[in-house]
């Protein structure tokens, strides 16, 4: 995997990386850095993905939360034989309307705006859409605000319709899977 690193924010401790072929033959693009360590879920990284003209922008848990999560993300994947993939809460997503350049300028201007950034697990929730399938339900308050900053940055971005969540499994297929019982097994294991 090829990797760039810059400093683009002097003094405010994020750099960028930019990472080729890493996620499903998809470019990523990131900022690095720590919003706030004194939360459970603390954004560590604000990626993005694009492949052709679309884009989602990604906010990466830091450790230990990443860890933990991936760890679940990984049992359910393999029980369940459903596709792997790191934790992350999706931003916003849309249509890549210029230079990917600009693309990653209006990134690093939302990490620059989004300092203090955090959230905490409400619940977990499901739906029948794929990537949306299960799910840990975050906190909005937070959330909500750099929403409103990446909507006066980005062109027409688009927010996850069940609200911020980090997504435990990727499905488009209930079969064999009970959720319910599911959220009862895992629930002791999200820290509200």
């Amino acid at each position: 995997m090829e990797s760039l690193e810059s400093d683009v924010n002097a003094g405010t401790g994020y750099s960028f990386h930019a990472l080729g072929d890493d996620h499903q033959g998809l470019e990523q693009y990131g900022l690095c850095g720590t919003f706030n360590k004194n939360k459970a879920f603390n954004p560590s990284r604000l990626m993005t993905r694009s492949q052709s003209q679309l884009y989602s922008i990604w906010l990466l848990p830091s450790k230990p939360t990443a860890d933990a999560i991936d760890a679940i993300i990984d049992r359910l994947s393999q029980r369940y034989g459903t596709a792997g993939f790191s934790s992350h809460a999706t931003l916003c997503s849309g249509a890549l309307t210029g230079k990917k350049s600009d693309l990653v300028a209006a990134v690093d201007e939302i990490a620059e705006r989004s300092t203090g950034l955090s959230a905490h697990a409400i619940d977990i929730r499901y739906t029948d859409s794929q990537f949306q399938f299960f799910f840990i339900s975050l906190s909005a308050d937070d959330f909500t605000t750099v929403q409103g900053i990446a909507r006066k940055i980005l062109p027409d971005p688009h927010f996850p319709h069940v609200g911020p969540h980090i997504s435990l499994i990727y499905s488009n297929n209930s079969t064999g899977i009970d959720r319910l019982q599911l959220i009862k097994e895992l629930q002791p294991q999200i820290s509200t």
